[in-house]
């Protein structure tokens, strides 16, 4: 998919409709020399660009 869009990463996290602010990385793309995220655990108040309720 990355690949496709033709950008240097692309993350995928799954969608929790609970208060729950944080997800995971579950899937990632990402070119050589872009450091991995695969595995990381995401703040959704931590990250810029994220919607927030």
């Amino acid at each position: 998919m990355g690949q496709v869009l033709g950008v240097s990463r692309c993350i995928i996290c799954p969608y929790r409709s609970t208060s729950d602010k944080s997800t995971q990385v579950v899937a990632e793309y990402r070119q050589q020399d872009v450091p991995m995220m695969l595995g990381l655990n995401l703040s959704s108040e931590s990250e810029l660009g994220w919607l927030k309720p």
